[in-house]
């Protein structure tokens, strides 16, 4: 992968920045000033963070900072966010408990004992909730390093090494802007959360995937498919991202390098999200639990709502999937369907509250991997620069493309 020409953003991609972040701080924005005040206060904000982007970097004049200046910002803010993350005390850590969930786990499963059994400090009946993917993902980070919230670091630096070459200096800035100048990133990072680098995740093995079945050999198809499988068996509502990926390649790339490629993420998807099963007791009910929570509201459960949002959402990826014809419209429609499972929340909480609210628990908890897949939408380069997949085109065009 090469650098490519910057981004440039017409009105619509403008329009469709601040709506990301408007949405995106919705909930955090009414916790703290109300529904009215907060909603008009982070519209506000957002329309301001989007104009100076665009003005700045991303506008056709060509960016208004120089390369220099925007190598020390970006390495400044990098550094910042590092110390923020790792450096502040645990007793302000009193609103989450993901990290801890994963600290707690990692320790379990290297002592042979069952990962999702033991509590979290915020309550007794608060445990580990990540599958094996995310847990085996974040152990280096928990046992290595002491603390699990060193892979946000890790990860968060690697995705901007990762935007500068793939997108240029501009669009990389542009899309660390977005990203921090939203509450909902600070509401993760400071809280050390790992939803929004499971966002990042995602994001960089679903493309890197797309790109080792277009162009690179064998070791990188594996490595790849073995990294987009772990990521997949974190949550269990990744897995209709899984479905868009899948549509994507099926649909652009030859099958002979696109069926392998999707059948050894599936297997160390579905043996991960399995496995635990066989000596992990308390694994079954945390299980049971995350596929209920698509059925939540704030004064109960509506049963129904959980097979819906999921019948929703694998149409909704195979169809976007399949349509996708370059790599931001794959980023896109990944953004898509976390703001479906946002927007069906808000529905939820609405519905059970008898009046819009957007600041239901889970509603706040999704919106940064919308976010992350919503910013890469906005920042990567048109075309397929970044995976190499040929989207136009007959299937013999594809193939002989390839090689």
């Amino acid at each position: 992968m090469v650098t490519v020409a910057g981004r440039v953003w017409a009105r619509p991609d403008a329009v469709a920045a601040g709506m990301l972040l408007l949405l995106a701080a919705a909930g955090l924005a009414q916790r703290q000033l109300g529904l009215v005040p907060g909603l008009v206060t982070v519209a506000a904000w957002s329309a301001v963070v989007v104009a100076v982007v665009r003005w700045a970097l991303l506008s056709a004049g060509g960016p208004r900072i120089p390369v220099t200046a925007i190598t020390v910002l970006l390495t400044a803010g990098l550094v910042a966010l590092a110390a923020v993350n790792l450096l502040v005390p645990e007793s302000v850590d009193l609103r989450a408990d993901r990290d801890d969930a994963l600290d707690l786990a990692a320790a379990e499963l290297v002592g042979g004992r069952d990962p999702w059994a033991v509590s979290t400090h915020i309550h007794p009946t608060h445990h580990p909730s990540p599958g094996l993917g995310g847990v085996l993902l974040a152990a280096p980070f928990a046992l290595g390093l002491g603390d699990s919230s060193w892979q946000n670091v890790f990860w968060l630096m690697i995705a901007v090494v990762l935007l500068v070459r793939v997108a240029g200096w501009a669009p990389a800035l542009a899309g660390a802007a977005l990203v921090w100048s939203s509450p909902t990133f600070w509401n993760e990072w400071i809280f050390q959360s790992d939803l929004l680098v499971l966002g990042i995740k995602f994001v960089m093995a679903g493309l890197w995937g797309l790109h080792a079945m277009a162009r690179s050999q064998w070791p990188a198809r594996v490595l790849s498919a073995l990294l987009f499988g772990l990521v997949l068996a974190d949550r269990f509502l990744f897995l209709c991202f899984a479905l868009l990926i899948a549509a994507v390649a099926l649909r652009r790339i030859p099958w002979r390098r696109c069926v392998p490629w999707l059948v050894l993420a599936a297997i160390t998807a579905l043996a991960l999200l399995i496995a635990p099963l066989a000596w992990a007791p308390a694994y079954l009910d945390q299980m049971t639990l995350n596929l209920a929570k698509g059925s939540e509201a704030a004064g109960g459960a509506a049963t129904f709502a959980g097979p819906a949002l999921g019948v929703v959402l694998l149409v909704l990826a195979l169809v976007s999937g399949l349509r996708s014809r370059q790599d931001i419209e794959v980023m896109g429609a990944a953004a898509l369907l976390c703001a479906v499972i946002v927007g069906w929340q808000v529905l939820l909480y609405s519905w059970s509250a008898g009046a819009p609210t957007f600041d239901g628990t889970l509603a706040v908890a999704y919106t940064p991997l919308m976010l992350i897949t919503g910013v890469a939408a906005l920042v990567l380069p048109r075309g397929n620069a970044v995976t190499g997949v040929v989207y136009a085109g007959s299937r013999e065009q594809v193939a002989e493309h390839v090689g």
